[in-house]
């Protein structure tokens, strides 16, 4: 959580101050003026004034409360606060006395502030401050099934199935914290802006794919977690011997981030094995992005975190467990096999429009987010509201393949191999339903690629049918259940076709 001024948020009304007078006169002793600073009275000014405790686990932070808007400060704030609160006093201090009271000593601005200067650890510790308590009744404003939410300085943004509206935050059923609201204003407009435009183009400016991919960009933007999770996994469409990339899924994840708190972990330095791997992670976030993840990495290391949320694990910090979505780009794919598998991740194909060679910031001749004028941020935030706005009125919806199977089946096996079934595909010597003899098939290999013969992996029948199934998982004409069967000394493989998975997914 990061801190933030209060004055960046234009709120629709204020809250009243009743400030409360925290010095009282008490029978003076030798060299004393009487006066004293009441500290529970003090605890209660400053609560008065919105000041909490905010508790964390075995730990807390201190907050201050404005308009349902929670802002996350520091013992330094609540002191500055107080300074300037004594600061606008009148020069001379005269609380209402009695008449009986007349005789006591006037009490001056500057005799109260000399006594907070000279004992400021007295005032102002944590253990004393922890005093202040809880703010009763507090619920955190959460999306819902059927509605997201995204705060900007001038008010809130509620998006349904049906649209989106701006609402002031008295209006807010729960409390915020201050870090969720971006520093800058909403409106609505229409203009189709940079992000569009690009989001547009790894589509491969294809409407059907476009709507699957902003589908899956409200899916990110939705902070609501009690239904079936699924990773979104960007990945490339061009077959290639080589990881090329930049075609644009670290800046798409990165565009989330100016909407949602997303933490970004280097893909190549994720070690599935490290109990700190997550310890970037904090409380607030939102959504995860695993950026880059190196090749050959085994998807169901991501099984648990997302189902059952992300454990955390800081170094020398209490754990803590949070729900938040994942965000994954890889150059290379990896393995989605089996029903568990699939039902955890939606994989899309980026086209290959941008490359090393060709950026956005080539195209539209501006860096993004660092160049944008009031217009493009504006486009930008209206465009991601309502991508929020069509996941929840169409769920998420799968785009066709480009190349994402045969991509599997080049990495995920071997070439020759690929060749060869493609080929007895292709002259109908291969297909559901059949069964063929594991051996034979391999020696046929064999005979067409003899450079295998010594081979310490293709050389083996059972590395031969292992590559055999991985490639029968990823192609369209065998995907389904594979099935073995030994039968007279022999040992046979079967493909069984399973009903196609559905396009459109609510989740």
């Amino acid at each position: 959580m990061t801190l933030a001024k209060e004055i960046e948020i234009d709120v629709s009304t204020k809250e009243v101050e009743e400030p409360i007078e925290f010095w009282v006169y008490r029978k003076p002793k030798s060299g004393d003026s009487g006066w004293r600073v009441d500290h529970k009275k003090f605890i209660d000014h400053l609560y008065s004034l919105g000041f909490r405790r905010y508790d964390i686990n075995e730990n807390y932070i201190f907050t201050r409360i404005r308009n349902r808007i929670i802002y996350e400060v520091t013992v330094t704030v609540i002191q500055d606060n107080a300074i300037s609160y004594i600061n606008t006093l009148d020069e001379v201090i005269e609380p209402e006395m009695s008449l009986h009271d007349l005789d006591r000593p006037k009490f001056t601005r500057e005799e109260l502030l000399t006594k907070f200067y000279t004992s400021p650890a007295v005032f102002f510790n944590e253990k004393k401050l922890s005093m202040l308590g809880l703010e009763p009744g507090l619920e955190f404003n959460k999306d819902t099934k059927d509605s997201g939410f995204i705060y900007y300085r001038n008010g809130f943004v509620k998006c349904t199935a049906n649209g989106y509206n701006l609402y002031p935050y008295h209006e807010l059923e729960g409390y915020v914290f201050r870090n969720q609201i971006k520093n800058r204003e909403f409106h609505k407009f229409a203009k189709e802006g940079m992000f569009q435009k690009f989001v547009f183009n790894i589509s491969g400016k294809n409407e059907e794919r476009f709507l699957s991919l902003q589908t899956m960009i409200g899916y990110l933007l939705h902070s609501f977690y009690e239904t079936k999770m699924k990773a979104v996994n960007l990945t490339d469409s061009k077959i290639s011997d080589s990881s090329e990339g930049r075609t644009g899924k670290t800046l798409l994840g990165r565009g989330t981030s100016h909407i949602k708190n997303v933490c970004e972990i280097p893909g190549k330095d994720f070690d599935p094995s490290n109990k700190h791997k997550y310890e970037a992670v904090k409380l607030d976030t939102q959504i995860v992005f695993l950026n880059d993840l190196r090749k050959k990495f085994d998807f169901e290391n991501l099984f648990n975190d997302i189902s059952d949320g992300i454990t955390v694990d800081p170094k020398n910090k209490h754990p803590f467990t949070i729900r938040a979505k994942i965000l994954i780009s890889a150059n290379d794919t990896f393995r989605v096999e089996g029903a568990s598998a699939r039902d955890r991740v939606c994989e899309f194909e980026l086209a290959d429009h941008y490359s090393d060679t060709f950026s956005p910031e080539d195209e539209f001749g501006a860096w993004f987010f660092r160049d944008w004028d009031n217009n493009e941020w504006l486009s930008f935030d209206n465009f991601m509201v309502r991508c929020l706005s069509l996941y929840l009125q169409k769920g998420i919806i799968e785009a066709d393949q480009i190349n994402l199977d045969k991509r599997k089946q080049l990495q995920h096996t071997n070439a020759d191999v690929v060749e060869f079934l493609d080929e007895k595909i292709k002259i109908g010597e291969l297909r559901c339903g059949m069964h063929y003899d594991k051996k034979v098939l391999h020696m046929e290999f064999l005979q067409k690629y003899p450079e295998y013969v010594n081979d310490k992996w293709l050389s083996r029948n059972a590395n031969f049918t292992k590559y055999l199934k991985t490639y029968a998982s990823y192609s369209p004409e065998l995907k389904g259940q594979i099935l073995d069967k030994r039968s007279d000394g022999h040992s046979y493989i079967r493909f069984e076709r399973i009903e196609s998975r559905q396009l459109q997914i609510k989740i």
